[in-house]
Parts: structure tokens; sequence; C-alpha cells
């Protein structure tokens, strides 16, 4: 069993890697012991806005500011690969998943800051001694990524974003239905800036190492139904626990220097228990209460620098640390089946997680889902996100993002597959009033070939 994730981003790969190893059932290559299902995706994206901007704003006077959108079609590649390997002695699971974008650019518009060739996942589990009372797993989760924002057409207009997290442990079985496990963790998070030139430096924003431990417990009581607890816990050093708005700024603000922001060292300590399973036919239910402290260390920033009265005004944003009633969190899904091929999820899940550019943010996302599957050769996917980010430390901002996606799959013949959907995003951000930073909308299409 995977302990408490440190990262939102770690979360949603959670997610995807129980995905992962359960997809094999239904269609894959290979026998008993060993199964694969390779697949390969080609197709377009067409999008209003690929820089992520408000837009032109029309002021009292009658005047215009801001910048235009900028709309835009590429090119999607998307391999992907599952693995599994099973026998009374190891089991292993891999999943391999890689994503190419390539925009097409014209005489007016040059869009080449916008390809991205670095966006992959990685994620894989061994574990050695699978049916027997003590076991070992080893667990790695790897994902690049990154996020759009206005930069220099000529350069990256990506933040790149690397996570790491490793996790190794002992696993006890008493019994069938009940099972302990316990370890170390490791955690590394890379954040670099876009580049306003293609040749220019990559300035790193900030690196996170963290080091942690877990523990949990998991009693199966029903067929596919369990009760789960989890503690874990991790103490993070960030590389730079001052920001400045130049890279040549370090230990004082000569010259044109400002502090932009001061990212303390620290640690945090999660717990969770719940409920997991199938409660009828059509019923599946989680359910778990979540709790957790973050505590941060202000001498970290002040050590070796003398910055009078400005570090001094930071260091009392930066001794901001969660806990009491803000620690209490849920996270709860309800699906319900309406037959085989008809379900719809409504979700809520409340949690903290560790920044790169403040303390720490207390999120709260809604998300409703609706699947339905006709005569085995169209799938109808549609879903809804709302999610409110509270950030807090020497930023203060609540962010609001509603995203609305909707997509079909016809089966052409067998292990091939025509796609065709869309959606709108957006964000909004309250320092001091309702601010509508941008709105995104998005139509794709392509052909998925393999399992």
């Amino acid at each position: 069993m995977v302990s408490l994730p440190h990262i939102s981003g770690y979360m949603t790969v959670l997610g995807s890697f129980l995905f992962l190893s359960q997809a094999y059932a239904d269609d894959h290559i290979g026998g008993d012991y060993l199964q694969f299902a390779p697949s390969i995706s080609l197709g377009s994206e067409y999008r209003t806005n690929l820089y992520l901007q408000e837009g032109l704003l029309e002021t009292s006077t009658g005047d215009s500011i801001g910048q235009p959108l900028t709309s835009g079609t590429a090119i999607l590649i998307n391999p992907d690969l599952k693995l599994k390997y099973k026998n009374g002695g190891i089991k292993t699971v891999l999943g391999l998943n890689y994503r190419a974008k390539k925009y097409i650019s014209s005489d007016q518009v040059d869009l080449s800051g916008l390809d991205r060739f670095r966006d992959a996942q990685v994620l894989s589990e061994v574990e050695l001694l699978p049916i027997k009372q003590f076991g070992l797993s080893v667990q790695n989760t790897f994902l690049s990524s990154g996020r759009e924002t206005s930069a220099d057409d000529t350069g990256s207009a990506y933040i790149q974003s690397l996570n790491n997290n490793t996790q190794a442990g002992l696993v006890f079985r008493p019994g069938s239905a009940l099972e302990f496990s316990g370890g170390a963790s490791y955690t590394m998070v890379d954040v670099t800036d876009a580049q306003s030139a293609k040749d220019g430096p990559v300035d790193t924003l900030n690196n996170k190492q963290a080091l942690g431990w877990y523990t949990n417990i998991q009693w199966k009581f029903f067929p596919r139904t369990s009760i789960f607890a989890e503690v874990a816990g991790e103490t993070f050093d960030w590389q730079y626990n001052l920001v400045f708005n130049e890279s040549t700024c370090s230990q004082n603000l000569a010259g044109d220097c400002e502090l932009v922001s001061v990212i303390p060292n620290g640690s945090t300590t999660r717990a969770q228990a719940g409920i997991s399973g199938r409660f009828s036919d059509r019923l599946l239910l989680k359910l778990a209460l979540n709790y957790g402290m973050a505590s941060y260390d202000t001498e970290s920033i002040s050590e070796g620098v003398a910055l009078g009265q400005t570090l001094t005004t930071a260091l009392e944003s930066a001794k901001i640390s969660l806990e009491g009633l803000q620690g209490l969190g849920v996270s709860s899904a309800l699906t319900y089946m309406f037959s085989d091929t008809h379900s719809i999820l409504l979700a809520y899940d409340k949690d903290f997680m560790d920044v790169y550019f403040t303390n720490f943010s207390v999120y709260n996302q809604f998300r409703l889902e609706h699947s339905v599957n006709i005569m085995n050769r169209v799938t109808w996917k549609s879903n809804f996100r709302y999610r409110v980010d509270s950030f807090e430390g020497i930023v203060t901002r609540d962010d609001t993002r509603i995203s609305v996606n909707s997509s079909l799959r016809f089966r052409l013949m067998k292990q091939i597959d025509f796609t065709l959907g869309g959606g709108w995003s957006q964000l909004a951000s309250t320092p001091e009033f309702f601010d509508i930073e941008y709105d995104d909308l998005r139509v794709h299409g392509g052909l998925v070939v393999g399992y």
C-alpha cells in the first residue's frame, strides 16, 4: 500500500499508478506471468489562449492595456506502455508515458517557444515475496511537466517541473486479510524558469530535497472492501530560501536587488484513516479523514544573511505554520454504477501541500465525472472540476480554478479508436479583489492505436 503523498502532483501520479496496476485484465498482450499493453496516439489540438494571458483590457479612459490572446494549433504524439510481471517470488509493475507537442507557426506568429518535448511519466513498483508473510516493496514515481507562462516568443514559454519520489519498505502479512507496511521515502522537486531565448541560460526557480518515513495498515473485511490507516512525515530543504528579482543577487540588497519571496525549510506530518470499497453492486465509496501539520524553520532563512528591516518583515510572514483545524481534511469519492457501462462519480478533497514560492497551500477540490459506453462502440466521458488553493506565507492569495472537459471515443476496429473532444478552463486570483487571470478553450481529436 502506498503511503501518504507529499505533494499534489504526486497525488495525481499515484492515482494514475493505481489505474495502471488494474488495467491489464481487459486488454493486453501476454499470459498469466507477463502482460504488457502498448499504445500510441496521434492527433491535434486547437487552443484559444496559448500563453494563458488575461488579454486586452479597457481602462476607464478608453485605452487598452495588456496583450492580445494568442491562439494556435499543435500536433500531438503520445506513446504509452504498461507492463506487469508476476510470479510467486516477485511482482513488477511499470508504466511509461511520453507526450510531444509541436505547434504550427506562421510568418506572422512564431509559436516555436510553445513546442514541448520533455513531458514524461515513469511509474514503477517492485514487490519481493508478494504472497509471503514478509515482503519488500520499492516504488518510484517520476514526472516531468511544463506550465505555460507569458515568455518571449523566441524562447521557451514553460516553467519546467521535475518531480521524483522513491519509497522502500517492508511488508508484513499476519493473515490473508491484514497487512502492515512501513519504510522510508525520498522526494526531489526541481522547478526551472522559462527561457527568454532558445540558447539562453536556464534559471532554477527552486529545488527541494526531502527525506521521510511512512507506515500503514490495511484490513480487508469484505471482498473489494477495506479499512485503512496511514501516517507519514518528511523533513525538507529548499535550495533558495530567499528569492530575489535578479539571479545575480545573493546575500544583500545592493543595487536594484529586491526580495521577492521567502521559502523556509520545514517538516510535515500527515495521518489518514478511512474505508474504501464496493458496498453494493452499484455503489462504490471511499471516505477518509485526514489531519496534517506543517512547521517552518525561519532560522534557515536568516542564517548568514543580513538584510535589515526587509528581512525582519519577511520573517514575520514566513513564521506561519499549518496547525489546528486548518490541518483537518477529507478525501471522499462516491461512484454510482447505473450499469456496467454507465457510471457517475462525485468527489471532494481537502488537504494541504508544500509549494516552491511560499510556505504552503490548503486546497478544496470538487469533482464530477460521468462515463457511458454505447454498444461497446462509443464511449462518452465528461468531467467538471472546481478547486480553490489558499496560499499562506510571504505570498498570500486564493486561486480559483474551474475546468470542464468532454470527449467521445469511437471504436473503428480492434485496437484502433478515433477521439474527439474539447474543454474550457479558467483561473481567477483574489489577492484583494476577484480578478480573472485567463480563460482557455480547446478542441482536440486524433487516432489511438494499441491496447
